[in-house]
């Protein structure tokens, strides 16, 4: 219920009125690393501009399956209409998820108010989404430590918001974002590179930095983010201050439901032993288990 009634508040503030110029075709083109991203605002409830399906990564398929996010540095000056969630990252079938699913999804989404200038500098509300069904596994000891609900969630947030409150006057920049979840965001062995530990919760921090990079062509302050996530969700935010960033990415941030961060995680090594987690999977799809089966595993087809 707690939850409803805040998504409710975040389209009451981004209905409020926000001293700007009509917005046009042209307002709605925003330059991003890798193209140029076209809005939309027609069809948008409540009278906001939207981005769907930016990609803030690079697309971790092949060798990148498994992998830390890796950042897009080499840009394009195509125009690329922005009127669609990207693909859902990998997880359980769902009716309700409203995309369909690929390991090519790390994108996010962008809602402000309708006609809100570039130089707005408005506060930004991220949203990490909540993860349904507990997972059967424990976590891998690494830099983050994984809250253990994330088998599956959606970015797709906006058709779930419901006006609840009056107009409050306090306009926003609202984002979600897509983040891996279950095996391929945090694939746990001792045959997983360290630093590849746990890439769901890097996926968060990679979102993170793009917004502090690009959130102002938007309407956005960089310097006003604050993060907020439901059960997992909330124990990945939660995670982020526990084991922050070199360089922060967000002032504040909201739990509801959390789950916590903080989870008895046994050395990575232990997912290898006969019957865990990484051994059953190896098994599964018919890789080798020991060196090597971590470059086997990302050649598996997706389908399997």
């Amino acid at each position: 219920m707690l939850a409803r009634v805040l998504l409710g508040l975040v389209l009451a503030v981004l209905s409020a009125t926000v001293s700007a110029a009509a917005t046009s075709d042209a307002s709605l083109v925003v330059k991003v690393p890798l193209e140029h991203s076209r809005g939309s605002t027609a069809g948008s409830p409540n009278n906001t501009d939207k981005w769907l399906g930016i990609p803030f990564a690079q697309s971790p398929v092949g060798n990148l399956r498994f992998k830390s996010p890796v950042a897009i540095t080499k840009p394009s000056h195509s125009v690329q209409d922005a009127n669609q969630f990207g693909n859902a990252c990998p997880q359980r079938p769902s009716d309700t998820l409203g995309a369909p699913l690929g390991e090519d999804c790390l994108f996010l989404n962008v809602w402000r108010p309708a006609g809100t200038r570039a130089d707005a500098k408005l506060p930004v509300l991220v949203w990490f989404y909540v993860s349904l069904l507990p997972t059967e596994v424990t976590y891998p000891f690494s830099d983050f430590i994984h809250s253990g609900w994330s088998i599956y969630g959606r970015s797709r947030l906006q058709p779930f918001i419901r006006p609840n409150a009056a107009n409050i006057s306090k306009p926003i920049v609202f984002v979600s974002i897509n983040y891996r979840v279950n095996t391929f965001g945090f694939l746990a062995s001792s045959h997983v590179p360290i630093e590849d530990l746990d890439a769901g919760l890097q996926d968060q921090r990679l979102a993170l930095a793009f917004l502090q990079d690009n959130v102002a062509a938007f309407g956005g302050d960089p310097n006003k983010v604050t993060i907020w996530g439901q059960s997992a969700g909330a124990g990945s935010a939660e995670a982020q201050i526990v084991f922050p960033a070199k360089q922060s990415h967000f002032r504040a941030a909201i739990f509801d439901s959390s789950t916590g961060p903080f989870k008895t995680a046994p050395p990575a090594s232990t997912y290898d032993e006969p019957g865990k987690p990484y051994a059953l999977l190896t098994e599964a799809v018919g890789c080798t288990s020991g060196p090597g089966s971590f470059e086997c595993l990302q050649q598996v087809p997706f389908e399997v």
